[in-house]
């Protein structure tokens, strides 16, 4: 008897709240939600140069709406489904004010039975009209990247495509001079990079790009050293006339990516010479290299000094 009586209990309590449930979804409730806000652009003539239409003085992409039905329906509801179109008339340099309403509220769905009642915020917007250009700008791509230990990044990091299209309003286009992409920061590398980077985030929503991404790639390597025989001396300052260099060649110790110090060609990579100026003849000189900006560095020339002596 005793769980006999628990158990009425029970049912009692589960069936009071299903009838809760059921009152509570059937009742009429109101809400607030927010609900997209797009600004159409003018319609013009297929002949006529575009005109887009700009918010002034605020940013808002949502409007708040009170919103009624049965608590059923409303919790149902999906703001997402809903879209507040607000459609424009106006020229080039021109600003018109418009008040907004619940009528200008377009749903893709009319299954959900809910009626909206009140604009709350903003009540109104004003539109700045504008020339809808193009312009190519750089692509500048923040990146701080470093290498591991006993690892080198070779050369500069590539990105493409180094300059891109924008589409927007004449105003906007004409205070942008780059595009700067997501910023990157990667360290302790191993392996090559080639990342994808969003250029549109650092744009205003009136501003497309074309393309939306770049591609950043960089080549790492691992460290190498490599020694190099029979590595030819140019004479400068003289015709060269008369003049040989004792040694005429030298050995170069070199270290970089492994993939570029084995390629290295000795001829034409390392361009080693002396001066010639008066007065050398016989004396012992400073072999040097014209080397700069390349992907490895020369850390010892034997022998460092040569002589210059006349034929």
């Amino acid at each position: 008897m005793y769980f006999r009586s628990w158990g009425a209990k029970l049912g009692a309590v589960a069936l009071g709240s299903v009838l809760w449930v059921h009152a509570i979804t059937e009742q009429s409730f109101d809400r607030e939600i927010l609900v997209r806000l797009v600004v159409q652009d003018p319609e013009i003539p297929p002949e006529s140069k575009p005109i887009v239409a700009l918010l002034s003085g605020t940013m808002e992409t949502h409007v708040k709406v009170r919103v009624a039905g049965t608590g059923k329906n409303l919790l149902q509801m999906d703001p997402d489904d809903y879209v507040l179109r607000v459609k424009t008339q106006g020229h080039v340099g021109g600003n018109r004010t418009y008040l907004l309403s619940v009528g200008q509220i377009e749903f893709t769905s009319v299954e959900k039975q809910v009626q909206f009642e009140e604009i709350i915020y903003p009540k109104e917007i004003s539109v700045y009209f504008d020339r809808l250009v193009e312009k190519d700008v750089p692509v500048e791509v923040a990146a701080n990247i470093n290498s591991a230990i006993a690892h080198v990044v070779v050369g500069q990091p590539e990105v493409v495509p180094t300059v891109v299209r924008l589409v927007g309003p004449r105003s906007l286009l004409d205070t942008i001079d780059k595009v700067c992409s997501d910023t990157l920061s990667l360290s302790g590398l191993r392996e090559d990079v080639n990342i994808t980077l969003d250029l549109q985030s650092g744009l205003s929503k009136y501003v497309t790009v074309n393309p939306r991404s770049v591609n950043f790639s960089a080549d790492v390597q691992i460290i190498a050293e490599n020694k190099l025989s029979n590595v030819p001396v140019d004479i400068r300052g003289s015709s060269g006339t008369g003049l040989k260099l004792v040694p005429q060649n030298v050995i170069v110790k070199i270290r970089g990516g492994v993939d570029v110090v084995s390629r290295i060609d000795i001829a034409s990579d390392l361009g080693l010479y002396v001066d010639y100026g008066v007065g050398d003849d016989g004396n012992l000189v400073d072999v040097k290299s014209d080397l700069i900006g390349s992907n490895f560095e020369i850390l010892s020339i034997q022998p460092n000094q040569i002589e210059i002596v006349r034929q």
